[in-house]
């Protein structure tokens, strides 16, 4: 058998198909944890860390002091939301809204929308410009709703 040798030639296409393949073995990779299983998140928003919503109905309970963030738009939230909300931004528009959020950096803020992707983003952002202590509100208020927690809508509320 011959030994066959890759040749130092400028945009050998085999050169260009082996870095191809490589680049695409990273990128299976990056997307795996450290099990090889493919990571999950909420349809592809980088993962944030998050509290459920049991926890989060657990701290309403208790009398906990945080800030609830809602990023969803404002049909969704006049549709029905959750009563304890303190502010209302659109995911999008969170980052030209920073001024409307607590001053303090260590506030603790829990960001929610309706199943927990643009919360997550919204996280991810805020923890990047300094509020240590931002979580995703997992699942978001579908969760909420099929936890059998209370939501409100216009002047009534639901179970």
């Amino acid at each position: 058998m011959e030994n066959i040798q890759l040749q130092n030639v400028p945009g050998s296409p085999l050169k260009s198909a082996v870095a191809t393949g490589l680049l695409f073995i990273l990128l299976v990779f990056a997307a795996c944890d450290g099990d090889g299983r493919q990571a999950r998140d909420s349809g592809g928003a980088a993962q944030a860390p998050s509290i459920t919503v049991a926890e989060l109905h657990a701290k309403v309970a208790s009398g906990a002091d945080f800030f609830l963030l809602d990023v969803r738009t404002g049909p969704e939230f006049l549709d029905e939301r959750l009563a304890f909300t303190d502010l209302r931004i659109p995911f999008d528009s969170v980052a030209g809204k920073l001024d409307l959020l607590p001053e303090d950096k260590n506030t603790v803020i829990y960001s929610f929308c309706r199943g927990g992707r643009r919360s997550a983003i919204s996280t991810n952002y805020l923890r990047s410009v300094g509020y240590s202590h931002a979580f995703n509100v997992a699942g978001g208020i579908m969760a909420w709703k099929e936890a059998g927690y209370k939501t409100i809508s216009g002047q009534s509320s639901s179970e």
